[in-house]
């Protein structure tokens, strides 16, 4: 057989066995309907798709509308995150010996007096009265004059000349507008196992804008929770061995903070105590727990007129 014949025979039956392989499936779709059929289904799947469409640019304009409208009530009314991200800048604030330093001293320190927490603190009792000496009291002139209140008042280092205070961060240093403008409003209890501050952070003590920094208010709970601790020690003389402290939210800047310390317990020369600042709402912002530990040299350290003249300071 000669190769002119073989390639034509070939190509016959190449072209059986594809009709073959291909009858089962034309079968299912006579001829002409499988072509209109695809038609009719791509204009289905078009007609399909144009409500989709229309949707999904109906929610993409709602979204738009509300955000621009969300956006808009934030810059008329922002709320605290956006003061956060967004803080406005911060103006040079004047020297304190000025006299616009001094009334801003003056704007601060009379926001402090007219704080609903001092009053409620001035007009606090104990829940015990005292016997009245007087037979001829009545009852309720006996409970309004026998009943003490529940914690002293006092403006710390307040009486200490300024040469004598000028190494101190918190007492010379960070003091004046912008910073610690006025000195804490300290309300201590008797035992000095309790003792609430409340003070005005200024603008000028953030790490973020419009934030207090971490560190200053680590500082602030160590100074305060040494209080209560010094107190419970032989000497009255003691230094911080560990501080821990735990930021629940961000301290907004120019504001007041109201600082709460409290004694835990002792043992010997060690004190254990605690502490919260918190907002004028109450909101816990950070909070505190410490050990202080009196040093083996305490009872001379406790004869120094430094020590002496702080423990004036402190009430003892």
């Amino acid at each position: 057989m000669s190769s002119s014949t073989f390639i034509p025979r070939s190509i016959k039956l190449l072209r059986r066995s594809l009709q073959a392989s291909r009858g089962p499936a034309n079968a299912a779709f006579p001829a002409g309907s499988a072509p209109c059929r695809h038609v009719a289904s791509t204009a289905s799947q078009s007609t399909s798709a144009q409500p989709t469409s229309k949707r999904g640019i109906s929610t993409w304009a709602t979204a738009l509308a509300v955000g621009v409208a969300g956006y808009g009530l934030a810059l008329v009314y922002p709320p605290a995150f956006h003061k956060f991200i967004n803080p406005p800048p911060v103006e040079a604030h004047p020297h304190a010996d000025s006299e616009d330093g001094i009334a801003y001293t003056k704007a601060i320190e009379d926001q402090l007096q007219n704080l609903d927490i001092v009053k409620q603190l001035r007009e606090a009792t104990v829940d015990e009265p005292l016997n009245s000496t007087s037979p001829n009291t009545t009852s309720l002139e006996q409970e309004q004059v026998s009943k003490p209140r529940k914690y002293k008042e006092m403006r710390p280092y307040s009486k200490v000349p300024l040469e004598k205070k000028r190494h101190s961060l918190t007492q010379s240093t960070l003091r004046g507008p912008g910073m610690f403008a006025v000195p804490p409003l300290l309300f201590y209890t008797p035992d000095n196992k309790e003792c609430i501050a409340i003070m005005h952070i200024g603008q000028k003590m953030c790490g973020h804008n419009g934030i207090v920094h971490g560190g200053l208010l680590a500082t602030i709970l160590d100074e305060a929770i040494a209080r209560p601790a010094f107190f419970m020690v032989p000497n009255r003389v003691a230094m911080t061995a560990y501080l821990n402290v735990r930021y629940k939210a961000p301290t907004p800047a120019d504001t007041f903070i109201v600082v709460r310390v409290q004694g835990d317990r002792a043992e010997g020369r060690k004190a254990w105590a605690s502490g919260t600042i918190s907002n004028l709402d109450g909101k816990v912002l950070v909070e505190a727990d410490s050990l202080y530990v009196e040093p083996k040299n305490a009872w001379a350290l406790a004869q120094t007129s430094a020590v002496k003249e702080a423990l004036e300071e402190a009430g003892e």
